[in-house]
């Protein structure tokens, strides 16, 4: 068992398109690799999947508001996610001199998927089962895991041929962490945390006044999914420390924003101070 402490870190795809946020998002990983952590990184890419679907000609469906993905689409999400996006993050921290490597849900198991709303959205799922063998040789070897959160079905319902299932990174990197025992998640954003009504960042965030912003309209749609996120992972993972941050105009290595409380601090459930 190692005694280096184990972040696991979410990364939204939107600090992966340009070079110079792709080039600051490896450094502070990196950093915090050489800080003495060991590291897993789950990363998003849906702007970069809708535009080369569009690309492509690809009709936007919803249902509800939700996009739904079709087979073609699907395919797509894969070549971003587990192609053009992991692979420019993984040679990224290799600049930094971290042996990143870029993997998805399909290699050796590491995930299996079950669908969400009955399939209406089409192959879209969320996390069925996590299997932390092939993470684990990797983080013994030094090297730092970049997962894609696309994966099949369970063997059972899968079907020959069918096209991976796409998983909201968000959702995601919760069961990732858990499965791995993590001491610390850190959802990563470009805003400094979860903001009130007055644009200021939340020191902590529970269930409770998670729900009452939301009835207020206060959070943005973007930031709900992650808290949702975030919030299970805290009620699931009571000993690791949840955090939702940014890295700032500074940049800061991202064991920075557990270790000086930045961002907003998840917790289960509403903490009473005493005496």
């Amino acid at each position: 068992m190692s005694s280096q402490p184990l972040l696991v870190i979410k990364v939204g795809g939107d600090l992966l398109e340009s070079g110079a946020t792709l080039e600051t998002t490896a450094a502070s990983i990196a950093a915090t690799q050489r800080a003495g952590y060991r590291v897993v990184v789950v990363h998003g890419g849906g702007s970069a999947i809708a535009r080369l679907a569009s690309a492509l000609g690809l009709e936007e469906r919803k249902v509800d508001g939700l996009r739904v993905t079709d087979a073609a689409t699907a395919e797509v999400a894969l070549a971003v996610l587990a192609g053009t996006q992991g692979k420019s993050l993984a040679a990224a921290l290799g600049r930094q001199g971290c042996e990143a490597v870029s993997l998805c849900g399909a290699d050796a198991h590491l995930l299996t998927a079950r669908v969400v709303r009955d399939g209406d959205l089409g192959f879209v799922g969320e996390v069925d089962h996590v299997d932390v063998a092939l993470i684990e040789d990797l983080l013994a070897k030094g090297r730092t895991p970049l997962i894609a959160p696309m994966a099949p079905l369970a063997s059972e319902h899968e079907e020959p041929g069918s096209p991976l299932h796409n998983i909201n990174a968000d959702t995601a990197a919760g069961p990732i962490a858990q499965a791995l025992q993590a001491d610390a998640l850190l959802f990563v954003t470009n805003v400094e945390g979860v903001l009130d009504g007055d644009g200021k960042c939340l020191r902590q965030l529970d269930r409770g006044t998670a729900r009452h912003l939301q009835a207020c309209g206060v959070l943005s749609a973007g930031m709900l999914p992650k808290i949702e996120a975030a919030l299970d992972a805290a009620q699931a993972m009571p000993g690791a420390r949840i955090r939702i941050a940014g890295t700032g105009p500074d940049s800061a290595p991202l064991h920075t924003l557990i270790q000086e409380e930045r961002g907003t601090l998840i917790c289960p459930r509403k903490v009473v101070a005493h005496g």
